[in-house]
Parts: C-alpha cells; sequence; structure tokens
C-alpha cells in the first residue's frame, strides 16, 4: 500500500443531502462519492476496509472497524450493508444442464430467485464449506455450508466446483 495513503481515523466521513459519502482527508481535500469495500468480506469481513474514490483508487484504509469512533464506525457498516446484499442460498430448485450459460432457480433466505450462470467458475469455495455463486449480474449469493443443503442441491454443486 502506497505511504500516502491514510490509515484510521485520518479522515473524516459523512453523507451528503443526496445520500453519496463524502471523504475529508488529513489535508482538508473533499472527496464526494466515496466507495466502502472490504478486503476480505467472506473471511474476514471485520478486517481491512478501502475507501474508494468514484474511479476506484483507494484514498483511505481502515484496519479494523473497531478502531474508529462509534458514528463512523456506523456509517461505514451501514455503507458495506447495503453494498454487499448477498442472499443466502438455501436450496437450489432445478437441474441446471451440464452445459454453459445455465439458468438456476434457487430458494434463498429473500425468496425464490432465478438467475443465469455464465461459466462454472463463477461457482468458488471458499474454505471448505462456504461457497460464492455469481451470476450474469454480477449479484453474489452465499452458501455459508455446504453441508446444511439437501442431497439434490449438493449433487448440482459438485458438478460444478
Amino acid at each position: 500500500m502506497p505511504d500516502n495513503i491514510p490509515h484510521s481515523p485520518g479522515f473524516v466521513i459523512a453523507r451528503d443531502p443526496t445520500g453519496k459519502l463524502i471523504m475529508t482527508d488529513q489535508a482538508g481535500r473533499q472527496h464526494v462519492g466515496v466507495v466502502v469495500v472490504r478486503a476480505f468480506p467472506i473471511s474476514d469481513p471485520h478486517y481491512a476496509v478501502s475507501i474508494c474514490d468514484s474511479r476506484g483508487h483507494e484514498i483511505a484504509y481502515v484496519a479494523s472497524l473497531e478502531t474508529l469512533p462509534p458514528e463512523t464506525r456506523q456509517l461505514l457498516e451501514t455503507e458495506l450493508a447495503r453494498r454487499e446484499f448477498m442472499p443466502t442460498i438455501q436450496r437450489i430448485l432445478n437441474d441446471p444442464p451440464h452445459t454453459e450459460p445455465t439458468q438456476w432457480q434457487v430458494l434463498t433466505d429473500r425468496g425464490t430467485i432465478t438467475f443465469r450462470l455464465e461459466r462454472d467458475s463463477d461457482v468458488r469455495r471458499y474454505g471448505e464449506h462456504t461457497v460464492l455463486v455469481i451470476d450474469s449480474n454480477g449479484m453474489h449469493y452465499q452458501i455459508p455450508d455446504l453441508r446444511q443443503l439437501d442431497v439434490h442441491s449438493r449433487r448440482v454443486l459438485d458438478r460444478v466446483l
């Protein structure tokens, strides 16, 4: 990481009247429309958070949200939750064909969803039992524990993992 990127709490962050995040750095420069991103959203969600400008360049780094003042921490956690909306797949309802792309119908904690999966590599294993599925629109779905799925769902996933 470049030395010129401030580490927490060397910045102030707030929301403007239109809802955009504004970060003011130690030099007093305002960055409008910043984006908050976790470096490791699945494996270590409470550590390593980047604040990026509207072009995606990192302008601040937070090693741990716990080091921030309560108001700042709450604002960043709210923004991260909004950005990281990730339904949990509870069951795969259809039997997608073995050819790519495929259409999947799944039951999630948010209801039944149908999406297109471009390639098998868009189903990724994280750790021994956690799976991330990314549909053709870039929407992320999680399966926190493969062992909790029914036999049909595990069989479908075994084909692509």
